[in-house]
C-alpha cells in the first residue's frame, strides 16, 4: 500500500476525481487539498469499529501531523 501512496500515475487520477467532483459544489464546500496514508483503516490497527464505522478520534490522533500539514500555507 505504501507505493500506492505515493504513485504519480494514482494521484493525478485521484486530483482529475477531486475536480471533477468540485464542478458540482460550490467554492467553500470544494476539496482544495488531499494527501494519500500509506495504510488502509482496518479493525486490526483500531481504526475501524466492528460495524467497519471510523473511530475519527483514533485516526486523527494518529494522522496529527498529516492533517495539520493540509492546513499549513
Amino acid at each position: 500500500m505504501s507505493a500506492l501512496a505515493t504513485d504519480k500515475d494514482l494521484i493525478a487520477e485521484i486530483q482529475i476525481a477531486i475536480d471533477d467532483a468540485n464542478t458540482t459544489v460550490s467554492k467553500a464546500e470544494a476539496i482544495k487539498k488531499f494527501s494519500t496514508l500509506e495504510n488502509d483503516w482496518t479493525q486490526e490497527n483500531g481504526e475501524l469499529s466492528l460495524k467497519l464505522s471510523l473511530r475519527r478520534h483514533i485516526v486523527m490522533k494518529k494522522h496529527e501531523a498529516d492533517v495539520e500539514a493540509l492546513y499549513l500555507h
